[in-house]
């Protein structure tokens, strides 16, 4: 009976570390868990710098963070805009792949 009980906790501990590594290998492959629509979904990841720090990121017209900063975004084209006051302002046009 104790053999029993062993063999069963080294199995659900088993089953917790493929289930977490699964986990994290989707995280890494830029998976994200969406809790509006309570699906999974690839992400494309935009890192923005500039220099100087802290300029504005526009995607599509909408604020999402001032630089340095990593977005994750749907895949699809996106029209991105970097402004600092004082500064020339930068755009260009990026397809995001998941």
């Amino acid at each position: 009976m104790v053999h029993l009980k062993r063999t069963a906790v080294a199995l659900i501990v088993l089953a917790i570390i493929v289930s977490v590594g699964i986990v994290v290998i989707l995280f890494a492959r830029g998976y994200r868990f969406n809790l509006g629509t309570r699906s999974i979904g690839s992400k494309g990841i935009l890192v923005a710098n500039s220099a100087p720090n802290n300029a504005q990121i526009m995607v599509n017209g909408k604020l999402l963070g001032v630089t340095s900063d990593n977005l994750y975004l749907s895949p699809g084209v996106y029209e991105v805009a970097i402004k600092k006051e004082g500064y020339s302002d930068w755009q260009k046009q990026f397809t995001v792949k998941g």
